[in-house]
């Protein structure tokens, strides 16, 4: 999970805080298997809603919901995850569900980011493709600056559920619709 750089607002247009994204990506095509956005900090009801997203059908509704051009790949045929070492990780609910689902869990070394390179990528690729621009955005996110902070909330004016809407519809209609280079030299131009 990771706190996205922009600030969200209640429906009374209070400013209630950076929202959390849970994603997951299948290794493989680079797709998105997992999108899901909270106010709350990780838990395991967060980590299990985020496999309930993985396993849910995406059709007509879901892309009328989020306003998507394209079709969300079918629901995911999870066989291994690799998970961080946050502590919601490590919860019995969330490793309980995984083994009934006969999914093998693999943890990387700690501190370790290159090892996880292609959710690392994703976040980067979101933020400078998409969440940079939206209103409320903390545009240094490495390097937080007071002002930067205070001018991002009094800028914020989206709700949660919109950006998650902005996410979904950027996740399927541009960020899956790119060409992935390690895929076109093996399955030919413009493979995404």
């Amino acid at each position: 999970a990771a706190k996205l750089p922009v600030f969200c607002v209640d429906a009374n247009g209070i400013v209630i805080g950076r929202p959390w994204l849970y994603a997951a990506l299948d290794c493989a095509s680079s797709t998105p298997i997992i999108i899901v956005l909270s106010i709350q900090p990780p838990s395991q009801e967060f980590v299990l809603r985020a496999l309930e997203f993985a396993f849910t059908p995406k059709g007509l509704a879901f892309s009328e919901k989020y306003g998507l051009r394209n079709q969300w790949p079918a629901p995911a045929a999870i066989e291994r995850v690799v998970l961080d070492n946050a502590v919601e990780h490590h919860g019995g609910a969330v490793l309980s569900a995984l083994r009934f689902l006969g999914i093998t869990v693999d943890y990387p070394q700690a501190a370790k980011p290159q090892h996880k390179p292609f959710i690392e990528r994703f976040f980067k690729t979101l933020n400078d493709s998409l969440l940079y621009a939206l209103p409320g955005s903390v545009k240094n996110r490495v390097q937080p600056d007071s002002t930067l902070t205070e001018k991002a909330i009094a800028e914020a004016r989206l709700t949660v559920e919109e950006v998650e809407q902005q996410i979904m519809k950027w996740a399927a209609d541009v960020y899956m619709q790119q060409p992935l280079y390690r895929l076109e030299e093996r399955f030919g131009p413009r493979t995404s």
